[in-house]
């Protein structure tokens, strides 16, 4: 096992199988409707229940775990810099490196 190998092979132990699966592709651009409702959607419905959401990509996008991390991290900056133009400046130029 090398670093070429190894960084290709994104799995996840699971705790009660105890063996690796393979983790799905997800991709952040191909659906951009905001709207996906129909008759009987919910406003923030659970989708483990079976429940459809009236937003269901807005849902999706803010229930992934980068979005928490980076409004945590925007937030934690700003108590840091106490300055809300500077976090804001912080964040864009990070972007770009």
């Amino acid at each position: 096992r090398n670093i070429f190998t190894t960084c290709g092979e994104k799995t996840y132990v699971g705790a009660a199988e105890g063996k690796s699966k393979q983790l799905e592709e997800r991709s952040y651009a191909n659906q951009c409707e905001l709207y996906t409702g129909g008759e009987n959607c919910k406003l923030w419905a659970d989708t483990t229940k079976g429940e459809l959401p009236c937003f269901l990509h807005f849902q999706a996008a803010v229930e992934d775990e980068f979005f928490i991390a980076h409004t945590l991290g925007w937030l934690g900056k700003s108590m840091i810099y106490r300055h809300a133009g500077f976090a804001w400046i912080n964040s864009i130029v990070f972007e770009f490196v």
